[in-house]
Parts: C-alpha cells; sequence; structure tokens
C-alpha cells in the first residue's frame, strides 16, 4: 500500500474541503456510514455531485442490506464491514481504486437476493421515480429526455418525433 497517501477530516466539511483541493484531490474517500453531522451516506451524494472523479468506499458496522443499497445508491463503489480483517479493507480499497466495486464477504448475496424479493417499482432509481412521477403529471414535454436518460442500456430507440 505504499502508493497511498493517507489524509484524514473530522467531519463532512473536511472531507468535502480536502476533495475540493485542485492541487491535489484525493482518488478515494472511505468513510463512516454514522458520521456525526451528517451520515456517511449523504456524504458520498454531495462527493458524487461536486467531486465525481473521487471514488467512494463506505465502511461500517452496518450490516443491514438497507444501508449498504443506500450507500450505492449514493454513489459508493463498495462498502466493507468495520470489523473485517485489514486484508479484506485493502483489498477493497485495491478494487475501488481500479474501478471495480467491493462489498464484505456475505453481503453481495445478501442484497441479490433482498433485490429479487422486490417488486420492480421498488427498484426504481431516485431519479427514474422523478421521471415517472412527471410523466404522471403530464410533464413529459418538459422533461427533454435524451434516449441515454430513459434508457441507459440504449435498448430503447425513437422513432417518431417528441
Amino acid at each position: 500500500m505504499a502508493h497511498l497517501r493517507v489524509i484524514g477530516a473530522g467531519n463532512a466539511d473536511e472531507a468535502l474541503a480536502l476533495a475540493a483541493d485542485e492541487a491535489n484531490p484525493p482518488d478515494l474517500a472511505l468513510m463512516d456510514v454514522g458520521m456525526a453531522g451528517m451520515s456517511g451516506i449523504q456524504l458520498a451524494v454531495l462527493f458524487h455531485e461536486r467531486h465525481p472523479g473521487v471514488r467512494v468506499l463506505m465502511l461500517s458496522m452496518h450490516d443491514n442490506v438497507e444501508y449498504v443499497t443506500q450507500a450505492v445508491r449514493a454513489g459508493a463503489s463498495g462498502y466493507v464491514l468495520e470489523d473485517s480483517p485489514a486484508t479484506e479493507i485493502i483489498l477493497a480499497i485495491d478494487a475501488v481504486l481500479a474501478g471495480k466495486t467491493f462489498f464484505s464477504a456475505g453481503l453481495a448475496a445478501r442484497m441479490i437476493q433482498a433485490q429479487s424479493m422486490q417488486t420492480p417499482f421498488e427498484r426504481l432509481t431516485p431519479r427514474e421515480l422523478e421521471i415517472l412521477d412527471a410523466l404522471a403529471l403530464g410533464l413529459s414535454s418538459k422533461l427533454r429526455l435524451r434516449n441515454s436518460t430513459a434508457c441507459p442500456c440504449g435498448r430503447w430507440k425513437r422513432t417518431g418525433s417528441t
């Protein structure tokens, strides 16, 4: 792990200030779900919005699938339990820095199981729900959706005029 420079922040504001350092921006933010003042999940949302180049790895004592799902939706690339062996935390850091995802042993299987039990509506992202709400209110002409916005997979093709 000699290739890492470790810096620390005591709270969300300090973490955001460190991420905003254009001369030396971090590649990865390792944050706890349970932080004072602002949850790590809320902070992950801010990192995702303000500093999209910074990868987020959540560290938590909570092995609740709902926390993991919220963290992923907030932009986290991984979720590691605090009681994981140091070798697993190092593997998680390396994986996230390499652009991959990483979840502590057992969490990924539990996430898949939990998601398979959800209805299609429950699996919608916040943005997809926002679009659905706008469509239900008759605001389709104001959405200005691109094909990639409506379907990131690119399977749907616009066939007529908008």
